[in-house]
């Protein structure tokens, strides 16, 4: 027997309540901040682990058609296509997808990381996507036979024939791509074939432009031009001394587009079209080659304006990318990357502590995926179960709630006409805002911010912290398979009974939910025990010991006719009557200022009280 003897004082304690009610407020505030921060960092993390891996899957994909690739030379093509992200409105994907089609040019991985920056300016400045650029730039290069093996003069090659292209492209009326198709449509073959470079003949394209001869026609009637010239010369030779025009001069060199076109132009310039036709015609042209060299006659000053130009052309693809970027969208999507780059860094770090727990597990999940397979389907078929005795229900419901929305279709468009107004205007709001000086200022500060949160954020991901906490999530996914385990027949549970609710309303009987892993029916009607990977499902009618496991254990009770009890096997003893003596509990109130012995004295005659009424006492206070 067992006696309790709690001492009561009391005092004012507003003091102690007041300092417990600021601790409360600090605790929920503490808790409110811990989970913003914890789901800002999980949203961060999500965001970085996919935009490294879709950066990387990209990377992979161009690196596979480069034969062997050193890690160190992967290093430096992924840095080279996150720089071109940051400084061209093109991502840090789309660059590492033009190293494919550098690839496919022929360029090394030396090449395309050199000819990296400046297919990304091209791109910009022409106003086209990326692998177009590459395809344009490269094949152009090649045609004029201007690809090297040195990663050095290739770049330069590259460079001038792209500065030539776009420069075309602000002096004649025609566009970039235009004008690159006009060279790979055998035009640009057919230069080298003659000795021509590609200011001259971007100059002859130019001047085709001019007159709307553009793009893939321009350059099949440039090759026809030139191989007409050529092969008349030597069919007609005469003919060329009789009317005084030279083609090549003393060393054997094809005269200039506007040598010739001059030439031309003195000994047709006062013929009628008829005249021009004949003498053409008697030269040996054909019709393809006659309207080459009348499209050329007239213009030989054009010709040695453009050829010019195209000649101090170095620097143009620079100067018009750069100015395609004041542009307010340009400005954002700038911003973008370098959020995108701060992501990636941070997703380049996660990867390998993500990967390291996948390994764990992986074997976890095929083991587990069966198991949640079976109670999903269940609990689909409860729940189609409950929808069909649900549907007559529904079909006496709708008409009336018909009804409700017609007549609330009015007020709620007037909300909506009201809301439309009040977007349009906030629009214009934002607008103003997104356009002053300031917001230019902002932007700057939030790339130099995120820099340096990616910087933070890295050094926390590579800490002993994230190491300890990708071991350890193993376990939690284990525990977090089990939950949903447990959940998911917790809802079958639920589902037995919204089922046998409505078979008692309706009088009918339908089956029960259970299947392979485990049976529910609130109301008794099966029994036994089902197991699956994670532990078993005990139904409790002939009692047991049930061992503990994470997430508990789940159990119908009194389902056999009699009463049952689910006690703690720590306090069986003291919940059973006899089995540990009875407790009581004597409460003596004191005042601060009692006399101490006094009440002492109250306590022990108390006792001695109950003792001669009870029996002998082992007190405790």
């Amino acid at each position: 027997m067992a006696i309790n003897l709690p001492i009561v004082s009391k005092f004012y304690d507003q003091g102690v309540k007041s300092a417990q009610g600021s601790l409360k407020k600090f605790g929920q505030f503490a808790a409110k901040s811990a989970a913003a921060a914890g789901a800002a960092i999980a949203g961060i993390a999500t965001v970085s682990i996919k935009a490294f891996g879709d950066f990387d899957a990209a990377l992979n994909k161009s690196i596979s058609i480069m034969g062997d690739v050193s890690e160190s030379l992967r290093t430096d093509m992924s840095d080279a296509a996150r720089e071109v992200a940051k400084s061209t409105t093109f991502s840090a994907e789309e660059a590492a997808d033009a190293y494919f089609f550098l690839a496919s040019a022929g360029l090394d991985a030396q090449q395309s990381i050199a000819a990296m920056p400046q297919v990304a300016k091209f791109a910009q400045a022409g106003m086209f996507d990326m692998a177009l650029a590459t395809d344009l730039a490269t094949d152009a290069q090649s045609a004029l036979g201007l690809t090297s093996d040195d990663a050095a003069e290739n770049l330069a090659n590259l460079t001038r024939v792209t500065d030539v292209f776009v420069k075309a492209n602000t002096l004649a009326n025609t566009s970039v791509e235009q004008l690159a198709t006009a060279f790979t449509t055998k035009a640009g073959n057919a230069l080298k074939t003659v000795g021509k470079d590609i200011e001259e003949g971007a100059a002859a394209l130019a001047v085709f432009a001019d007159q709307g001869i553009k793009g893939e026609r321009a350059g099949t009637l440039l090759t026809n031009t030139i191989f007409g010239l050529t092969d008349t010369l030597e069919r007609n030779g005469d003919e060329y001394k009789k009317l005084g025009l030279e083609l090549f001069d003393s060393e054997g060199a094809m005269l200039g587009f506007a040598d010739i076109a001059k030439q031309f132009t003195g000994v047709l310039g006062d013929m009628t079209t008829e005249q021009k036709i004949n003498t053409l015609s008697q030269l040996g042209f054909t019709k393809q080659a006659r309207e080459g060299i009348l499209a050329l006659v007239g213009n030989s000053d054009a010709l040695t304006e453009y050829e010019q130009k195209l000649r101090d052309a170095g620097g143009t693809v620079d100067e018009v990318s750069q100015k395609q970027l004041l542009t307010f969208n340009a400005q954002m999507e700038l911003l973008k990357s370098r959020l995108m780059d701060v992501a990636i860094e941070i997703g380049s770090a996660l990867a390998p502590k993500l990967q390291m727990m996948l390994d764990k597990i992986s074997p976890i999940i095929d083991q587990a995926g069966p198991v949640l397979v079976e109670l999903f389907d269940n609990l689909w078929k409860g729940a189609e179960e409950i929808g069909a005795r649900l549907k007559p229900l529904l079909d006496k419901a709708l008409p009336g709630l018909k009804t409700i929305f017609d007549n609330l279709q009015e007020p709620v468009g007037k909300v909506v006409e009201f809301l439309l107004v009040l977007g349009e205007k906030v629009l214009s709001m934002v607008t103003d805002l997104i356009s002053a000086p300031l917001f230019q200022k902002a932007l700057e500060f939030m790339g130099d911010a995120f820099g340096k949160v990616a910087e933070e954020v890295k050094k926390l991901v590579e800490s002993p912290l994230v190491d300890f906490l990708a071991k350890i999530g193993g376990a939690v996914i284990v525990a977090g398979i089990t939950a949903i385990a447990t959940a998911l027949e917790f809802l079958a549970g639920v589902l037995n009974a919204v089922n046998d609710a409505i078979d008692r309303l309706s009088g009918k009987s339908v089956p029960n939910l259970g299947g392979q892993y485990g049976s529910f029916d609130p109301y008794g009607s099966s029994s036994g025990t089902s197991s699956y990977k994670y532990g078993s499902v005990p139904k409790f009618a002939d009692g047991g010991v049930v061992m503990p496991r994470p997430g508990g254990t789940l159990g119908v009770i009194g389902e056999a006719g009699q009463a049952e009890a689910v006690i703690p096997l720590d306090r069986l003893n003291s919940m059973m009557s006899g089995g540990g003596g009875r407790n009581f509990s004597i409460t003596v109130n004191a005042g601060m200022g009692a006399d101490g012995t006094r009440i002492g004295e109250q306590i022990v005659n108390e006792i001695l009280r109950f003792e001669r009424s009870s029996g002998r006492v082992f007190a405790r206070a």
